[in-house]
């Protein structure tokens, strides 16, 4: 499909940066730029459009900026209905080459995605443990860490290294296992008002980060529900909400 920058292009003096594709039927904001400032336009194909700019091989894009810049992009195009966002620094050769590369030989999982993705919107949910208040119950719940605890603090760092270790380990075991039910006690919870969810790898004293795609219709009761559990929970987990963003997470890799 794409390509990373530079990869199979490198013959020509422009390329075409891919941001997005969407029904044809779409109507791209005017004066919508992007990377390089370049002006956004269509390339149009049995009922899709990809979204793309001309983009100078020279000029070596791939900075912050036009990672800001194709974000934007997308985040304009997200609001004009259902759009399949393309990973950043994807170029192909040229508007036959976006039309023959990706348009038409991806039509069908294109338009399956597009139907996927009408009336609804990624949303991104995090958890995360307040660290005080987890480690206090870690230490309240197992006399094994309450005891390594008392033992190594304000003890020699060389000669407590291995129960310090043990002590860190217990407590990461501690921790995982509260993950766990903190987790499944949150999914269980919202993924009833969703269409469709991403886990992501969590860490450290995270609870939970996960990709939400949600009806548009369904949105407003989704946020009031994670704002009654934010409430419910706050002492111990703090949630944050972010979005609508553009469904990277449900664009199947493309």
């Amino acid at each position: 499909m794409t390509q990373s920058y530079a990869q199979g292009v490198t013959d020509t003096e422009t390329a075409c940066w891919v941001y997005a594709v969407v029904p044809a039927s779409t109507t791209v904001p005017d004066a919508l730029d992007g990377v390089g400032s370049a002006p956004v336009r269509t390339i149009v194909h049995e009922g899709l459009a990809a979204v793309v700019g001309d983009v100078d091989l020279g000029g070596s894009p791939g900075s912050r900026a036009d990672l800001l810049a194709h974000h934007d992009v997308l985040d304009t195009l997200r609001t004009t209905g259902p759009v399949v966002p393309v990973q950043f620094g994807s170029v192909l050769a040229d508007d036959g080459d976006v039309r023959n590369s990706l348009l038409e030989a991806r039509a069908d999982v294109l338009h399956d995605l597009l139907e996927q993705l009408a009336g609804r919107s990624q949303l991104n949910l995090r958890a995360r443990y307040v660290d005080d208040v987890v480690l206090g119950e870690v230490v309240r719940d197992d006399p094994r860490v309450a005891e390594l605890r008392q033992r190594t603090q304000g003890a020699d760092e060389t000669t407590s290294y291995v129960e310090r270790v043990r002590l860190g380990e217990l407590v990461a075991e501690a921790i995982e296992h509260k993950r766990d039910d903190d987790a499944a006690m949150l999914l269980d919870r919202v993924l009833p008002l969703t269409a469709g969810h991403v886990l992501r790898e969590t860490g450290g004293t995270d609870v939970l980060d996960v990709a939400l795609l949600v009806d548009d219709e369904l949105r407003a009761e989704l946020e009031d529900l994670l704002e009654s559990l934010a409430e419910g929970v706050h002492e111990r987990i703090r949630m944050q909400l972010v979005g609508p963003v553009a469904p990277f997470d449900f664009a199947g890799g493309i």
